[in-house]
């Protein structure tokens, strides 16, 4: 049956008139090319398709004018109308549309995730940077930040979105592979590589028409003008002081790292890892190549260089690895029948380990390397003993954020 048989409002709402309506949206086409669903009250919008692979697309109430889902995305941070999560095309539905809600790149990359065993998750930053710079490209090139105003048919927005993105991916590669680095102040200095590559690159594809900065975090210096920027100057934006506040929030976790950890000597590291854990088997071997390991003979768990260099977060972990393959010595935990050789089973066990890592490793403020490492890591030992791994959530900005807020 493709029509419903109900009753609509009249004009003076106390009458009401029997009519048929269809069940299916394509039967009538309303006004600017939506679908009304009269059975149901709602309106097919067609829009953000792709989201869900089973819903097509995301349905509007016309009488409560808004969207029944929320959008998790803010499209133009300098316009109110973004932060409306239940608004439909910055709530002007009649000359807009929305057609997917999401940015190519990080799209892309996320969506390769499950197929690719989240290696393509290493890709994130690049993928994130190259959005932004396109965003920005494109902004520079029409003189308005919102994407809706800007003249797609003009060969100058085109070539700053390309310049934009590739720029853009550029400096998040720079950024990221610096604040993976663990070395002082990592954090710091990958926003300053990030941002010097990305002023040099915009002036690059510009022509000329930016300036050279640089950023520190909590303030910055423009090379052009000669002058500094920084968190709360009179005369920032709403977007500049986020910016600056983001920044300020790495600047104190890196100086909250040195003052905490990396000034320690590995044997002050251990004893503060002893305090931490109540655990004073834990030692140290600076000629040990693993990061950390248990030795059933002491029942100690041994720190090699590696394992008290990337910070207590990363101590931490290594140590609830190691702390379960002493509990997995002493209980013996339960085989999977199919494992039928010892290498099977030390893979079976060291999968549990890895597993146990990546569930705390927000927990424990674990960087975005850290996390995917371990990720790697759980998928390679459990592809060897035969098990599947279980789904691993994403490491996203906000995960970042408070990995940073908890340090």
């Amino acid at each position: 049956m493709s029509w419903l048989y109900t009753h609509k409002k009249t004009s003076d709402y106390l009458r009401a008139e029997a009519t048929s309506v269809s069940l299916y949206s394509w039967d009538v086409i309303g006004f600017t090319g939506h679908e009304p669903l009269y059975a149901f009250n709602l309106i097919n919008m067609n829009g953000r398709n792709g989201v869900y692979p089973e819903w097509l697309c995301y349905f509007g109430n016309p009488v409560v004018s808004r969207m029944l889902s929320p959008d998790n995305y803010i499209q133009a941070p300098d316009f109110s109308q973004s932060f409306n999560r239940y608004s439909y095309a910055w709530n002007n539905p009649l000359v807009f549309t929305d057609p997917d809600g999401e940015i190519i790149f990080t799209l892309a990359t996320l969506i390769a995730a499950p197929f690719t065993g989240g290696t393509s998750l290493a890709f994130l930053p690049i993928a994130i940077g190259a959005d932004i710079g396109m965003w920005q490209g494109g902004s520079l090139a029409n003189g308005t930040m919102n994407p809706f105003k800007w003249d797609y048919s003009s060969g100058k927005t085109w070539g700053y979105m390309l310049g934009g993105a590739v720029v853009g991916g550029l400096s998040g590669y720079v950024g990221g592979v610096i604040a993976a680095s663990e070395i002082p102040m990592a954090n710091t200095l990958g926003i300053m590589g990030a941002s010097l590559t990305n002023s040099f690159g915009t002036y690059a594809y510009t022509g000329g028409q930016t300036d050279i900065s640089m950023s520190f975090g909590f303030a910055s210096y423009n090379f052009t003008q000669g002058e500094w920027g920084y968190l709360w100057k009179s005369g920032n934006s709403i977007i500049q002081d986020i910016g600056y506040g983001l920044g300020a929030v790495a600047n104190v976790s890196d100086l909250y790292k040195l003052t905490t950890w990396d000034i320690l000597s590995p044997e002050q590291k251990i004893s503060k890892l002893q305090k931490i854990t109540s655990d004073q088997t834990i030692s140290y071997d600076p000629n040990l190549q693993a990061t950390a390991q248990y030795d059933p003979n002491t029942d100690n768990i041994v720190f090699g260089k590696d394992g008290l260099r990337s910070g207590l977060g990363w101590a931490k972990s290594s140590y609830e690895h190691e702390a379960l393959h002493r509990a997995d010595f002493t209980t013996q935990p339960s085989i999977p029948s199919h494992i039928s050789s010892q290498t099977e089973y030390y893979a079976f066990l060291d999968s549990r380990a890895y597993n146990l890592e990546l569930s705390k490793s927000f927990q424990n403020s674990l960087n975005y390397k850290q996390h995917i490492w371990l990720q790697q890591k759980y998928i390679h030992y459990s592809n060897v003993a035969g098990i599947t791994p279980a789904t691993i959530p994403n490491y996203t900005f906000l995960q970042w954020l408070r990995s940073l807020l908890s340090r």
